[in-house]
């Protein structure tokens, strides 16, 4: 699992985490930020940067091995675009996530919602590995879930078929 590293970014409305993980997941280092909502998007995604080439810098063995960068985020993204679409919380407006992340830290960068992202890790190390369907519900700060239907993340035509905490 040590052949390549994984720059996880978690963006919540109250705080942001930042891990330099394996590629099972394991940690090499945490950082927990608080998340600077209402403010330009570009700062935020500057201090997520640093903090990622802080990291990186102490643990030199794993910054030739940087296979990307995951950021999860609450609220509408396109994949496609690399775009936090709506940020529910954090920021109103579109944010070039993807393209911002990439110019700071120059590796590639993939976008997903945050309890998507959930129930993807579900897939690869939870209960996914025993049940092909299933449904994630996240709860707090807001409420999100999501739809596992044949160990396949269910979108729907929009990308948002699961949001209960729309209805």
């Amino acid at each position: 699992y040590d052949y390549a590293y994984i720059l996880a970014v978690t963006i919540e409305q109250e705080q942001t985490t930042i891990a330099l993980t394996n590629m099972k997941g394991m940690p090499e280092e945490v950082a927990v930020v608080a998340t600077k909502t209402g403010g330009a998007p570009d700062l935020l995604l500057k201090q997520i940067a640093d903090i990622c080439r802080e990291m990186l810098e102490k643990h030199k063995e794993c910054k030739e091995k940087i296979a990307g960068v995951s950021v999860s985020i609450a609220g509408i993204v396109d994949k496609d675009r690399g775009v936090s679409v709506h940020a529910y919380g954090i920021w109103q407006q579109e944010v070039q996530v993807c393209d911002m992340l990439r110019r700071e830290l120059g590796y590639p960068v993939q976008i997903e919602n945050n309890v998507n992202a959930f129930a993807m890790a579900e897939l690869m190390y939870g209960m996914g590995r025993k049940h092909d369907n299933l449904l994630i519900v996240k709860w707090g700060p807001g409420v999100g879930s999501t739809i596992i239907i044949d160990n396949k993340v269910y979108e729907g035509r929009h990308a948002k078929a699961a949001e209960l905490g729309h209805f």
